[in-house]
């Protein structure tokens, strides 16, 4: 028998076939398919994991400057130049003969100071699409801010922060 030269090459040839190349391109596309979704998975929760914490951050700093006033005041009036005291409206006299009043309308809360006439206007951070807000008085000298849940989802928790009024001299 006699056996060309070419037909030992095509024999000792290493090659793939269409089969084999079919296969791995298809392990390959399935790997690129986990792994985009899994990137995917990863970026939605950063996001999420951000916003939730931009939420709280804001709301420690809304607490944190309710209670340096609560804390500050002499007293919380029930009425003031016409203003009353109530869920939506808290009124805090100052040693220096300020006032100052939170309140909370059209899903705003805006925080007041008059001084001697001049008045400063300044609004707080809230979430309004997750919470209203009111004021409360469970006993006195203490004012309690309740964020009170708009939606129904889990990360949407009623929270409470409580000050006396005077802080330390009471």
């Amino acid at each position: 028998m006699i056996v060309r030269r070419d037909d030992r090459l095509r024999r000792n040839r290493v090659a793939f076939t269409l089969t084999e190349m079919l296969v791995v391109m298809v392990a390959f596309g399935m790997c690129l398919t986990v792994g985009s979704a899994l990137l995917i998975t990863t970026v939605q929760a950063g996001r999420h994991a951000e916003l939730t914490a931009n939420r709280v951050s804001r709301q420690v700093a809304l607490a944190r400057e309710l209670r340096d006033d609560v804390h500050r005041a002499e007293a919380a009036p029930d009425k003031w130049n016409g203003l009353a005291a109530g869920p939506t409206q808290l009124i805090l006299r100052m040693p220096d003969s300020a006032i100052v009043v939170y309140r909370w309308e059209n899903s705003i809360l805006e925080r007041i100071e008059t001084i001697e006439k001049k008045e400063s206007r300044r609004i707080l951070p809230v979430d309004a699409k997750e919470f209203g807000l009111e004021f409360t008085r469970p006993q006195p000298g203490v004012v309690t801010l309740n964020l009170i849940p708009t939606t129904e989802k889990k990360s949407s928790q009623r929270r409470e922060v409580s000050a006396a009024v005077g802080g330390a001299r009471r």
